[in-house]
């Protein structure tokens, strides 16, 4: 469905919103529309209103033309296990009616939030029909389904029927049974209890490898706590770039760790010093490992000069 949102409104050379870091395969996605993007920075609480209103009056003075999409990642966001808080949610949506752009809410972590209370939707408070809301069962059934929903107006919502009924048909039939066998057999109260043993699950590996990181990254690299998800972003401030030893260094002594260059949509500097590490499959004693190797690595790229 993401794909279909962005073949039914953009054009070659369109201004588009996005935040960076950027969901790299999404990043990728974008790449044939050469899109001009209207790059939004993060901090702890999310994309910043105040940022994309200056841009926007910006582009206005200078008669450029105006965006009519915005792609955000609102809830514990990949790569950087953020959440928009909920009066940027509101600030945002009322900047996309004042300059009338579509917002494209990309949710698959939704209920993967590990936060007190789960935040209302941009597309719960949308009352002018221009929130598109895409969610998914991969992260909270199985990763091999491929199984996904899309909620918004009833006339977009047509339309990217149609895109994929030309395109690649339909979701696999057989995905979609399972997924429907499974719903019916929870009930409602069921899938409930699934989605809370899924988040304890998630929850349990977050706290284990931000405790390893506590253990051995102090001083050598800089962290938020992640909102949810199963991503966590560091800054490797000791070093200018990070991309021969994610690629390189930790290769070579097999650990798998992901640089940070491919989340900037070429947008961040040519050299960038992040990473993200993932949370989702490593055991407690291979996250300690991990992450104490990962220091002594960074450590070496420091005297080597990196």
């Amino acid at each position: 469905p993401i794909s279909a949102v962005f073949d039914m409104i953009l054009t070659h050379g369109d201004p588009l919103i996005i935040p960076i870091p950027l969901y790299s395969g999404v990043a990728e996605m974008l790449r044939p529309y050469n899109s001009q993007y209207i790059a939004l920075e993060q901090d702890k609480d999310g994309i910043l209103p105040q940022q994309l209103r200056r841009l926007l009056v910006e582009r206005a003075q200078l008669d450029k033309p105006l965006p009519k999409l915005m792609y955000i990642n609102p809830t514990a966001c990949n790569p950087t296990g953020r959440t928009l808080s909920l009066q940027r949610r509101r600030e945002i949506y009322k900047i996309a009616c004042e300059y009338n752009f579509l917002i494209l809410e990309d949710d698959p972590y939704y209920f993967l939030s590990l936060m007190k209370e789960d935040l209302p939707t941009l597309l719960s408070m949308d009352v002018e029909g221009r929130v598109i809301r895409a969610e998914s069962f991969s992260k909270i059934l199985s990763s091999g389904l491929r199984v996904g929903y899309v909620t918004g107006p009833s006339p977009l919502i047509r339309q990217i029927e149609l895109h994929i009924q030309v395109s690649t048909l339909h979701t696999s039939g057989l995905s979609q049974i399972v997924v429907s066998k499974l719903l019916k057999s929870w009930g409602h109260e069921g899938y409930l209890q699934h989605i809370e043993h899924v988040k304890k699950f998630y929850r349990e590996r977050r706290d284990l490898m931000v405790a390893a990181c506590n253990r051995y990254l102090k001083g050598v690299a800089e962290w938020n706590v992640p909102t949810g998800g199963m991503f966590l972003w560091l800054k490797i401030p000791l070093l200018k770039d990070t991309w021969t030893m994610a690629i390189k260094d930790c290769i070579e002594k097999h650990l798998l760790i992901v640089p940070g260059h491919p989340f900037t949509a070429e947008q961040g500097p040519p050299e960038y010093n992040y990473i993200r590490l993932s949370f989702s499959l490593a055991s407690p004693e291979q996250m300690d490992k991990g992450v104490k190797l990962l220091s002594e690595i960074i450590q070496e790229a420091v005297k080597d000069g990196n």
